[in-house]
């Protein structure tokens, strides 16, 4: 059995080009092991080790490809990729740059394909900065500039979010940081999507966990577009929600709505 896994494992790399493009389930499979951990599917592509770096108290492994094709009477071209890996305590997080615009348009289509949410992919202001999430995944693609050239990037993280049953203070929740992460750890139907007021002008994009119990906790979002970013926790049943603000106003709407 030992020899046929041997077997298999060199059968597949023989069918990877150097250079071949590395899907996002590569990326994703890749947050699964520890940054400091060498991946031989990074070999396998074409890339090499760059050796590591340090950024504060993060350490970052770094990979490079180049590749020049110069054919007579053609333009010279050159692919240039790059993989960071940082060791983060609690996340896996990959940063992947490239030169080709084929690969930043494959990558997107094949998170969408994955089920992943993006909540400003229709909005043409920002077709270059989009942020998908899923479970305990997300994925910022963005542009950036290159040294000689326009850089399209990707960053991959995998969250390491706690199970329930480790869950029990209220600062545990600290750790959710977005409504994708909080319906992935508690289940969907126990996390509603809301407004807090607080006041008449003055509102905010939030989730809400257990609405309407006593275990309410309200989860304030600094990215309300995405729902992310967490800038405060309410706990103790607050009342200052969409769903629970009276509708008896002066103007009998609900302000700012």
């Amino acid at each position: 059995m030992k020899n046929l896994l041997i077997l298999s494992t060199l059968i597949l790399s023989a069918f990877v080009s150097p250079g071949q493009s590395l899907t996002l389930n590569d990326f994703l499979s890749i947050t699964l092991t520890p940054a400091t951990k060498p991946d031989n599917r990074l070999l396998d592509y074409g890339f090499v080790s760059s050796g590591r770096q340090y950024e504060g108290d993060t350490t970052v492994f770094s990979y490079s490809f180049r590749r020049i094709v110069s054919e007579p009477g053609k333009l010279t071209t050159i692919t240039r990729k790059s993989i960071s890996r940082y060791d983060i305590a609690g996340e896996s997080s990959i940063l992947y740059k490239t030169n080709l615009p084929t690969e930043f348009a494959q990558i997107k289509e094949q998170a969408k394909r994955a089920g992943f949410i993006c909540y400003t992919e229709n909005d043409s202001i920002v077709p270059s900065n989009l942020l998908y999430q899923k479970e305990d995944m997300t994925v910022h693609a963005f542009q950036t500039d290159g040294d000689d050239s326009m850089q399209y990037a990707f960053h991959i993280k995998r969250k390491l979010l706690p199970r329930l049953k480790n869950i029990r203070y209220a600062e545990d929740l600290l750790q959710f940081t977005s409504h994708e992460y909080l319906a992935y750890v508690f289940g969907e139907k126990n996390v509603k999507k809301d407004v807090y007021f607080f006041s008449e002008n003055e509102l905010a994009k939030c989730s809400v966990l257990f609405l309407n119990t006593d275990r309410q906790v309200v989860f304030l979002w600094e990215d309300g577009t995405n729902n992310c970013k967490l800038s405060n926790l309410l706990t103790g049943g607050q009342q200052m929600l969409k769903a629970r603000w009276s509708t008896t106003t002066l103007s009998g709407k609900i302000p700012g709505v």
